[in-house]
């Protein structure tokens, strides 16, 4: 059992906080998973808690690097080309964005992912306000197929089995394709429609393996979530390179949770988590001790690649 097991065990009986108890406590998961190569990737309550599941690694195909999926047999399939050049149009609409993510993941090849393999990435994070200490690089492998959180007791949490299934049903209709996700990652108090549907959509795209159907019917469900934004200009990623951030405003939130599309490419190649207005994390915090100012970057992260291989350990 590891360490995010077993906090998850310690609190299975604890009510659910509202978003204000939850800010501080989201950042200090992700940095602090963030440091630990053993860290286990859960994205549920990351994004719960932000994108909760914690842990690791948003798994979003990456753009900045080639990435490859392998085979049992050792075989690669390197990512078609896809759209050209960010328009004007595509910074003013979140919806042009994902409709044109949308377009761009269609004409992946599928994974065909199965029992017995494990998920590899290689993440990084970086360009942070105040960054931490810990290596900017990681590399991690997950069970594909992980009974523990395929037995219904682990909550929002879903192994990456139940991830790409769920994906691949998801439905052409946007409004019963946003339900799916709801259903999928439950409610935190407080929050509304619009921003779970954000959400939960947001944990079933970053992840990996994932069908391309099944992705290109998210992105263009969650075009149609009422009020998100896309920023008007682009931001850093973790390497520091041009990205467009889509996001949903959220009165009284300190902070901005924001997915990263290549400008080029408008596939998902990131998260950043952007305060807002003014916080005070506490001295008392070991890991985030000074306070915050509004557009400091608390969390910068991506994935550099990921792939299917035969066992722990082994690298695509």
């Amino acid at each position: 059992m590891d360490e995010m097991t077993a906090v998850c065990e310690l609190r299975a009986d604890a009510p659910v906080p509202d978003r204000a108890r939850l800010a501080p406590g989201r950042i200090r998961l992700v940095r602090a998973t963030e440091r630990t190569s053993r860290a286990r990737t859960r994205l549920g309550r990351r994004w719960a808690a932000v994108a909760a599941a914690a842990a690791v690694a948003v798994v979003t195909v990456a753009a900045l690097v080639v990435p490859q999926l392998v085979t049992g047999s050792g075989e690669r399939s390197v990512r078609p080309a896809a759209p050209p050049v960010v328009r004007t149009d595509d910074l003013e609409d979140a919806a042009t964005v994902l409709n044109r993510a949308a377009d761009a993941v269609e004409r992946l090849p599928d994974p065909k992912p199965r029992a017995g393999q494990w998920v590899y990435q290689k993440t990084m994070r970086g360009h942070e306000s105040k960054p931490q200490s810990g290596p900017a690089e990681q590399e991690h492998w997950y069970p594909y197929v992980d009974p523990r959180f395929e037995n219904g007791k682990e909550g929002d949490d879903h192994s990456f089995r139940e991830r790409y299934e769920l994906v691949d049903r998801l439905p052409a209709d946007p409004e019963r394709t946003l339900a799916t996700a709801r259903a999928s990652y439950p409610p935190i108090k407080g929050e509304s429609r619009s921003a779970h549907s954000f959400r939960a959509s947001r944990v079933l795209a970053d992840t990996y393996p994932v069908p391309p159907g099944g992705l290109a019917r998210l992105y263009r469900a969650m075009a149609t979530i009422d009020g998100l934004k896309v920023v008007d200009r682009l931001v850093e990623d973790a390497r520091g390179r041009g990205a467009i951030a889509v996001y949903l405003p959220e009165r009284d939130d300190a902070f901005q949770d924001q997915m990263l599309f290549d400008p080029q490419t408008f596939t998902c190649v990131g998260q950043r988590v952007v305060a807002t207005k003014a916080y005070s994390f506490g001295k008392a915090d070991p890991l985030h001790p000074d306070d915050t100012k509004a557009g400091d970057v608390l969390i910068n992260s991506l994935v550099l690649e990921s792939g299917l291989v035969d066992r722990k350990g082994q690298r695509p």
